[in-house]
């Protein structure tokens, strides 16, 4: 199951069951900051949840990415706090929080509601 390919930039880790992509990992290195990755994505698709696959894929990007970038010493990654699975294998894997970020959202309503006021 499964093939890491290089991109530019980056790397992307794909898990296939026959002809579907189930899951899927990406992590981006820049040489500028040769010491690091930040890998940005693990989506599993809906029929394949809660199978374990989340935990493969990150950890063949893992592995993927010590192969061929054994100067890399940090990992950065980051999730919502309401996505309890992945927080876990984090957590699991050696993850720690070190820095709590937000993100706010208003949609097109909010925003024509809100230029509508005087």
């Amino acid at each position: 199951m499964g093939f890491g390919r290089h991109l530019p930039g980056g790397h992307a880790f794909l898990g296939a069951i026959g002809a579907e992509v189930a899951a899927l990992c990406e992590a981006s290195w820049d040489a500028r900051f040769a010491d690091r990755v930040n890998q940005a994505l693990t989506a599993i698709s809906r029929p394949w949840r809660g199978k374990g696959l989340a935990k493969g894929v990150k950890a063949a990007m893992l592995r993927l990415v010590r192969e061929r970038h054994p100067g890399v010493r940090l990992i950065v990654t980051s999730n919502a706090e309401v996505n309890a699975r992945i927080l876990s294998i984090n957590h699991r894997i050696g993850f720690s929080e070190y820095r709590r970020d937000g993100s706010y959202q208003l949609t097109r309503d909010g925003l024509a509601k809100y230029l509508t006021k005087s």
